[in-house]
């Protein structure tokens, strides 16, 4: 036994978007100089937004790996 099926042509879309409900993450680093001499120090800024229209439910987790030439100062660390 065989299918076959025939294409109907018109002029509707082939693809459509649904926006789920849910947290969406968005990770951002800035650094406070443009430029940088060897043995500047730079104070990097890494923010996590949920711009989702849900609460998170489950700790996020953000890492930067770093190249080995780099020397960490300080962190500060914000759970707000």
């Amino acid at each position: 036994m065989g299918t076959s099926s025939t294409e109907i042509v018109n002029d509707l879309p082939n693809t459509a978007t649904t926006n789920l409900p849910g947290p969406v993450i968005r990770v951002s680093k800035t650094v406070d100089k443009v430029n940088a001499a060897v043995g500047d120090v730079l104070t990097w800024s890494i923010t996590a937004v949920n711009t989702g229209n849900l609460a998170n439910q489950n700790p996020v987790v953000v890492s930067d790996v770093l190249p080995a030439n780099i020397v960490i100062l300080g962190v500060t660390a914000c759970s707000c």
